[in-house]
């Protein structure tokens, strides 16, 4: 038994949008075999197997697996704990985000900005169905927001998945300075950018000093091999 058989691929992809030189860090990509998972591989990549972990199914454990795997490529081979809410807990000066859809984990890093209100977030998603989307939409969007959805062009399955996407990308992103969850209504959707591959967004509730109801927040996305990656850098 090996990580080969687990590890299919590894390398990196650039961040959604356009950012400031040196401000748009590199997301590193595992793609792996959740059929070639065991529990010893934990062993093997010297990855601790937590309590959090065992309590979960295989499929969940290979995930999590495959994204501290990403996350010591992205922090040049620093392990990620496990923190009491179960997300990540990153080392001493460093804040990032972890994603994982199929057989892909995603995780970006940057250099924690103690000065930002928020951090990094970033998200992959695959399509929505339509009868998904009208299944789901009342726990994403206000009926403002569906309404400005049905007007923007593009199915409204495939604008639903990026507003779900943008969304959880900003919660990634503001959780770890907020300290407390918020939900996806607590965000409206103001403006999408085709063009520029970029949406904002206006907080309807105060969530910190620095993050006020009527403070904007925005995000970019592109799509990624039949995938969507979004991202939100604070």
């Amino acid at each position: 038994m090996s990580l080969t058989s687990f590890v299919v691929r590894q390398d990196n992809l650039p961040f959604p949008g356009t950012l400031p030189a040196g401000g748009a860090p590199p997301i590193w990509r595992i793609e792996f075999e959740p059929l070639a998972y065991r529990q010893e591989l934990f062993t093997l990549a010297r990855i601790p197997f937590s309590e959090t972990v065992a309590r979960a199914v295989p499929k969940r454990q290979s995930e999590f697996l495959a994204g501290r795997l990403a996350a010591r490529l992205a922090t040049s081979g620093l392990d990620v704990m496990v923190g009491p809410d179960r997300a990540p807990c990153w080392p001493t000066g460093i804040e990032g985000s972890i994603t994982h859809q199929g057989r892909w984990a995603l995780c970006c890093v940057r250099l924690q900005q103690p000065a930002s209100p928020g951090g990094i977030g970033i998200d992959l998603e695959e399509w929505l169905s339509d009868d998904e989307a009208e299944m789901f939409w009342p726990k994403i969007v206000s009926e403002r927001e569906r309404q400005l959805l049905l007007s923007v062009g593009d199915t409204f399955a495939r604008r639903l998945t990026l507003v779900f996407s943008l969304k959880e990308s900003l919660f990634k992103a503001l959780y770890p300075r907020v300290g407390s969850y918020f939900d996806f209504l607590d965000v409206a959707l103001n403006r999408i950018d085709d063009r520029g591959k970029r949406a904002d967004f206006v907080l309807l509730r105060k969530l910190s000093r620095d993050l006020e109801p009527g403070v904007r927040v925005g995000g970019c996305w592109y799509e990624l091999e039949g995938r969507l990656l979004t991202g939100v850098l604070c």
